[in-house]
């Protein structure tokens, strides 16, 4: 289902998104902030920094080894001239290319670690139109057998818009889907 936005001054507009993904040796992987920008949406995702190896609390998810967690800062700017909404279930993680089916911003599953480094959790309520924000997401995967390549990934769906008003009385358009990957 096609995402729908409406731009106008005067009309309030809701982003129907479900979730673009389910949510480190303890090092940070990215030392430079990268950005993903979407012109046509008016975001800014930037990356600003990911820890792999990140311990869990659950001792059982090592899952004799074989799986590990990475916790990963962003920045969102929403500066779209829709009223809309960019969340962390717009974000998700690729591990060599593939999406990652944890939960984002599961941050109970490495409470300790995020309590222990001072790692808030990215804000559930995302940014508004006009806002920013930044936390953590947190992720776990199984690591196969051997290096992974680690990306993070905006998805953007279809997006109906409707423009109210005007000479013409109004007209639609759709901008398409895209991902948007930053390396880790």
């Amino acid at each position: 289902m096609p995402a729908s936005f409406t731009r106008a001054s005067t009309t309030t507009v809701r982003r129907d998104n479900p979730a673009a993904c389910s949510a480190t040796d303890q090092t940070p992987a990215a030392s430079d902030t990268e950005s993903a920008t979407d012109d046509e949406l008016g975001y800014t995702i930037t990356l600003k920094q990911a820890i792999v190896d990140i311990p869990f609390d659950d001792a059982d998810i090592w899952a004799d080894g074989y799986r590990t967690g990475v916790a990963v800062e962003v920045e969102l700017t929403n500066d779209s001239e829709y009223v809309a909404t960019l969340r962390d279930s717009d974000l998700c993680l690729l591990v060599d290319g593939e999406e990652v089916t944890t939960t984002t911003s599961r941050i109970s599953t490495f409470q300790t670690f995020a309590d222990e480094n001072g790692l808030a959790s990215l804000p559930s309520t995302g940014a508004g139109q006009g806002e920013t924000i930044s936390g953590w997401l947190f992720f776990y995967f199984d690591t196969g057998s051997g290096d992974n390549e680690l990306a993070l990934r905006y998805t953007r769906e279809e997006t109906e818009v409707s423009v109210i008003g005007g000479s013409e009385g109004g007209s639609s358009y759709t901008i398409p889907a895209e991902n948007f990957d930053i390396a880790i």
